[in-house]
């Protein structure tokens, strides 16, 4: 849960920066995490930075799923 804050924090930096090819390597990388835990609010903020970076690299269509 700790580790998905950090993610969580660490993705406004990367967002603001423009890295989105880091941002989304970084969280797709932990994505299986995510799913292993209990849903909260960490867990769909992480999704949300997901999806995000997903449309930054111009892949609609698994941004929308």
């Amino acid at each position: 849960m700790k580790f998905l804050n950090l993610l969580n924090n660490l993705a406004p930096v990367l967002n603001y920066s423009g890295d989105f090819s880091v941002l989304f390597e970084i969280l797709k990388a932990h994505e299986d995490l995510a799913n292993s835990q209990d849903e909260n609010e960490s867990v769909w903020m992480f999704f949300a930075w997901l999806g995000w970076a997903m449309q930054r690299r111009v892949k609609l269509r698994d941004s929308y799923n």
